[in-house]
């Protein structure tokens, strides 16, 4: 019988946002998840809707506020949805920090599997950069795969 730390690191984590580089991680992901009879989680963190004040009526405002989720949810589960090698899960979560939301939902996992896009080091220190912010900042450990180059 499994322990719950055993359980715990049967976990591969991925971040995916539909970009062609977290394909890549999720196809990496998928592979690694196969050798280690592992589950793998697929995870889109999305950020908080915007409120406007100019609404009036409830079924725009539920829209806008759901829509963020609900396309989240579809990406995940389109994702998903081709795979049959491994168990998988999938999460939407809502956080404006992507790397804190990974970070915290990869705790006890095998690994953090995310894709690098390659800014550069000029346009990393302008935007931030997940995947360096969960290098820096993951408890389990962390791949990072890089940007195919043509």
């Amino acid at each position: 019988m499994s322990t719950q730390r055993e359980k715990m690191m049967d976990r591969i984590v991925v971040g995916v946002d539909g970009s062609e580089g977290s394909k890549v991680a999720l196809a990496w992901a998928v592979e690694e998840a196969l050798l280690r009879e592992a589950t793998l989680e697929l995870v889109n963190v999305y950020a908080p809707p915007m409120i406007y004040d100019g609404i009036s009526i409830a079924i725009q405002a539920e829209e806008l506020l759901l829509a963020p989720r609900r396309a989240a949810e579809a990406l995940v589960k389109e994702l998903a949805g081709g795979i049959d090698a491994v168990p998988v899960e999938t999460h939407a979560i809502e956080d404006a920090s992507a790397p804190r939301a990974l970070v915290e939902h990869a705790d006890g996992a095998a690994m953090l599997v995310v894709s690098a896009r390659g800014l550069g080091p000029f346009r990393r220190m302008l935007l931030g950069s997940v995947s360096s912010n969960v290098a820096h900042h993951a408890t389990c450990p962390v791949v990072i795969i890089p940007a195919a180059t043509s």
